[in-house]
C-alpha cells in the first residue's frame, strides 16, 4: 500500500515538540521510564527519541502481523509501482469527459459510473504496466 496518512495511523502516537509537558511525561512513564521532576521538555524529547523504535508502529502493519504477513509501503500516488493509481486515473477521466452539471449528486453517480467501467482486463493491464518498472 502506498504511504498515505491514512495508511499510516500509528498505534501509539510518538510525543512531538508540541505535546504539553504534562504528555509526554505521561507517555514516557507508560512506556517505564523513571522521569525527574523537573525535566527540561527537550530532554525529555531524548528520552523518546532513544525508546521510540520499540513504540514507534502502525495500526495496519501489527494487524497484518496477525495474519502472519507484512505490509510494503509503496510512495503515495506513484502510478508505476501502484497500480490502483492508474484505476483511478481512469475514473477521474470518465468523470471529466461526462460531468456536464457539476452537481455533486451527478458526480458521485459519474465515480461510480466510472469504477463500474474498470472491466478485469482493464485491471490485468494496469497491473502488467507496473511490473514493467
Amino acid at each position: 500500500m502506498d504511504n498515505a496518512s491514512y495508511h499510516s495511523v500509528k498505534l501509539d502516537p510518538i510525543p512531538i515538540i508540541a505535546w504539553k509537558r504534562d504528555k509526554i511525561v505521561q507517555w514516557l512513564r507508560s512506556k517505564g521510564c523513571s522521569i525527574e521532576t523537573p525535566m527540561v521538555k527537550h530532554l525529555m524529547l531524548e528520552k523518546v527519541r532513544e525508546i521510540r523504535h520499540l513504540h514507534d508502529k502502525y495500526v495496519i502493519d501489527e494487524e497484518a502481523l496477525k495474519s502472519n504477513r507484512i505490509v510494503l509501503r509503496l510512495p503515495p500516488y506513484h502510478c508505476e509501482l501502484s497500480p490502483i493509481e492508474l484505476e483511478w486515473a481512469a475514473v477521474k477521466i470518465h468523470v471529466n469527459y461526462n460531468n456536464t452539471t457539476f452537481k455533486f449528486n451527478d458526480v458521485q453517480k459519474l465515480l461510480v459510473d466510472g469504477v463500474n467501467l474498470v472491466t478485469p482486463d482493464m485491471w490485468a493491464n494496469f497491473v502488467r504496466y507496473e511490473t514493467q518498472y
